[in-house]
C-alpha cells in the first residue's frame, strides 16, 4: 500500500461537497481522473500520468463527505494487481483525509488541530465521526462487512488511523505518513474507546456543530491532565 491515499483525501474541495462520488454514485474513468488533477484547485492535486494510472488499478467503493466537525474519509478498492503499492485485485484501503489548511481552516485546523490534538492528544470529534462511520461500513451489507482491509492517512489523517488501530485493531495493516501523533491515556482506567464515548455524550449528539467541538473538546478535562502529563510523543511541529 503506498502514499497515493492520503494524497487523494488531501484533495478535496471544500464543504460537504463529496470529492470522489456524485449523485449517480463513486466517480470512474474520465469524471474520476478530472477530478484527481482538478483537486482542491489549490496544490493537492495529481499529475495526469499519477491519475491515469490510479484509475486503472483502483476504483472508490465509497465515500463520506466532510460532517460537522470536518471529518472525511473514503473506501478504495484495488481492481488490478498494482505493483507500484503491492496491492492485489479486491484488497480494500479505508483512507482518511488530512487537514485542509485553506478551505477549511476553522475546523480542522483550529478546533481539531490546535484545540483537541494539541491540547489534548486526540481530535475528539473527529474520531467520533471515524467510529460513526467505520460502524455503518461494517454493519450488514456495508463496504466493510466481513471484508479485510488496510487503513491509511497523511499528517491529521494519520492521526485518525492511528486512533483506529487503538480502538479496534481491526486492520490488516495500517500505514501512516507524517502522522500528528497521539496522546497518552491509562488503559487501565479508561480505553480510547470509551474516551470517545465520553466525549460523545459530551457533545450532546453525534450531529453537533462545529461550535458546541469547541466547548466539548476542553470539557475533557478529566481526561485531557492525564493526556498532557503523560503523552505518548512529543508535541509534533512538522504536520503540514
Amino acid at each position: 500500500m503506498g502514499s497515493i491515499f492520503p494524497g487523494i483525501n488531501g484533495a478535496k474541495k471544500p464543504g460537504r461537497s463529496a470529492f470522489l462520488v456524485n449523485d449517480a454514485g463513486p466517480l470512474t474513468g474520465a469524471t474520476l481522473i478530472e477530478a484527481l488533477t482538478t483537486g482542491n484547485k489549490h496544490t493537492s492535486r495529481f499529475t495526469l500520468a499519477q491519475a491515469t494510472r490510479f484509475a486503472e488499478h483502483w476504483a472508490v467503493e465509497t465515500q463520506l463527505p466532510n460532517t460537522d466537525t470536518g471529518f472525511s474519509g473514503t473506501v478504495f478498492r484495488c481492481i488490478k494487481d498494482d505493483p507500484l503499492t503491492g496491492a492485489k485485485a479486491d484488497e480494500l484501503v479505508m483512507s482518511f483525509r488530512s487537514t485542509e489548511f485553506i478551505d477549511d481552516a476553522a475546523r480542522d485546523n483550529m478546533a481539531t488541530n490546535t484545540l483537541e490534538i494539541a491540547d489534548t492528544g486526540f481530535a475528539w470529534g473527529q474520531i467520533r465521526d471515524m467510529v460513526n462511520w467505520y460502524t455503518a461500513l461494517t454493519e450488514p451489507g456495508g463496504v466493510l462487512a466481513g471484508q479485510s482491509f488496510s487503513v491509511t492517512g497523511y499528517s491529521l489523517g494519520g492521526h485518525l488511523a492511528t486512533a483506529f488501530n487503538l480502538i479496534y485493531a481491526a486492520a490488516k495493516e495500517t500505514v501512516t505518513f507524517n502522522g500528528a501523533g497521539v496522546g497518552a491515556y491509562d488503559p487501565k482506567a479508561n480505553s480510547l474507546a470509551t474516551l470517545v464515548r465520553k466525549f460523545t455524550d459530551l457533545s450532546g449528539s453525534v450531529s453537533a456543530s462545529g461550535f458546541k467541538i469547541f466547548n466539548c473538546g476542553r470539557s475533557m478535562s478529566a481526561c485531557a491532565r492525564p493526556l498532557r502529563q503523560a503523552r505518548r510523543y512529543p508535541r509534533a511541529t512538522n504536520w503540514r
